[in-house]
């Protein structure tokens, strides 16, 4: 049986799919299992992702020697970038390949084919430009760190989008996942972009994305939330993060993709207040 490291590289290559990934990785992994050479095949593997790695992905922008705090990777670089984001790390021969495996298997259940509509890369710099204009946004909630916006070819079976708010202490680091919708007539994608830029605000703020602060919990009861002390805290979290969203876009050109009709424009303006005065404060 021969099988190379490079073909299997090469395949991923050429379809950027989560859900294709986790069929090659699961096919790899039982092909490479019965072969006498399957350790140099699996190291050559690995060396391969390590060597892409280097040369594609990127926490650093540079346009005339200016730095940027964010980068977007399209649908033709957001799997790979995905895939070594979170592939097991290479211990012993045989407890890698079950790891792969089973990392090839939890694709395939996380993953399906694009349902409805995601967000564009230019759609998504047109935002973050915006942004930047109006409150030096990515200066101020990617200060620490550069964050990676990943624009990838894939429904995910759960969410729409995620946003991964790395913290060890020294600084926060921002990985959002963006997919296609799981419904053909769905949310706005770019409205789901500002719900995770309301996640990273608030990491940035507190320090923790998975604590609301005291205060704006009792300020959101006060305005339009009266039972918000009675919400879990992944609740309260998720609810602020659309606080945060519909203030960054009130009175905004993206105000039209706001779909809390139900909000009054009072209680939306003071959503504003507060984004202006948490990013003061950054």
């Amino acid at each position: 049986m021969s099988i190379s490291a490079y073909t299997v590289i090469e395949s991923l290559l050429k379809k950027p799919d989560l859900e294709n990934f986790g069929k090659i990785l699961i096919d790899f992994a039982n092909n490479v299992y019965k072969v006498k050479n399957r350790s140099t095949i699996l190291k050559q593997f690995y060396e391969q992702l390590i060597s892409w790695s280097i040369n594609k992905l990127h926490f650093y922008n540079f346009l005339d020697g200016q730095k940027f705090n964010y980068l977007i990777c399209d649908e033709s670089r957001a799997a790979m970038y995905y895939l070594n984001l979170f592939i097991p790390e290479f211990t012993s021969t045989v407890k890698t390949i079950k790891e792969l495996k089973i990392y090839g298997e939890s694709l395939l259940s996380k993953f399906i084919k694009p349902v409805g509509k995601s967000i564009s890369a230019n759609s998504l710099e047109n935002i973050m430009q915006f942004l930047d204009k109006e409150y030096n946004f990515s200066s101020k909630v990617f200060s620490k760190a550069e964050a990676v916006f990943l624009i990838l070819h894939n429904t995910n079976t759960i969410y729409n989008s995620e946003c991964l708010c790395l913290n060890d202490n020294k600084f926060n680091r921002n990985l959002f996942f963006l997919y296609h919708m799981k419904k053909k007539k769905s949310i706005n994608p770019e409205a789901v972009l500002f719900h995770e830029l309301g996640h990273a605000l608030h990491a940035q703020y507190s320090g923790n994305v998975k604590n609301v602060p005291d205060n704006i919990i009792d300020i959101l009861q006060d305005l339009c939330f009266p039972k918000i002390k009675q919400s879990t805290k992944e609740e309260q979290s998720e609810l602020f993060a659309d606080v945060l969203s519909v203030g960054l876009m009130y009175q905004t050109p993206y105000e039209k993709i706001d779909h809390y009709n139900d909000i009054h424009h009072s209680d939306k303006k003071a959503f504003k207040t507060i984004v202006e005065k948490i990013i003061e404060t950054l």
